[in-house]
């Protein structure tokens, strides 16, 4: 295989592990965006699902990482501990939010109604939508 003249195999190598390193970035620490109506810190919002039921959230991150790996298993003996323990607690949708904090796919809010008024919680992102 020939390469053109006057560039040298090390900055083939260079453009190759810059291109790597910018695709790393950018997948990494994109905009952290989850989707198109993805609400910030101080945003008001509903929480919504796509079915039925009450929406679950977690008191803290590591509650959340729990509920999330519960709910990928099926393990619904997980997720009932989890409520038990206090880990995890349900709201009902259509429930008003204020955005307080923001991961990556996640929300923390305060409960505007309801009868959790008050609490925080954490959240998938993709349940927190616009008013």
């Amino acid at each position: 295989m020939s390469r053109p003249r006057g560039i040298s195999l090390t900055w083939i190598w260079w453009g190759v592990f810059g291109f790597v390193l910018l695709v790393m970035a950018i997948a990494l620490f994109g905009s952290g965006s989850d989707s198109p109506a993805s609400l910030g810190v101080g945003d008001h919002g509903v929480l919504r699902l796509d079915g039925e039921g009450p929406i679950l959230l977690a008191v803290d991150v590591p509650s959340y990482e729990g509920l999330v790996k519960a709910c990928v298993a099926g393990d619904d003996i997980g997720l009932a501990a989890m409520i038990l323990t206090g880990g995890v607690f349900e709201c009902p949708q259509g429930t008003r939010v204020l955005v307080i904090d923001r991961g990556t796919y996640r929300r923390q809010v305060r409960l505007l109604d309801g009868p959790q008024a008050g609490a925080a919680g954490w959240v998938s992102g993709e349940w927190v939508r616009p008013q």
